[in-house]
């Protein structure tokens, strides 16, 4: 195997890994309100990433 197909082979694993640990940091944050968690629940199943980096953006960075 060169480092270009093991390159490949990571590259897709950050946006998960991304993905992963805002899902993580989500679920434990009780400073969400309660009316929003399942909108937010359903933007981390279905739009993924892109719902991972707007919590990123709008939450987690002020937080921490």
């Amino acid at each position: 195997m060169n480092n270009i197909t093991i390159l490949l082979a990571i590259l897709p694993l950050l946006p998960l890994g991304f993905w992963l640990w805002m899902a993580w940091d989500f679920s434990g944050n009780n400073d969400v309100p309660e009316r929003d968690r399942f909108y937010w629940q359903l933007a981390f199943l279905f739009t993924n990433v892109f719902a991972a980096m707007y919590y990123y953006v709008t939450i987690y960075r002020k937080r921490h």
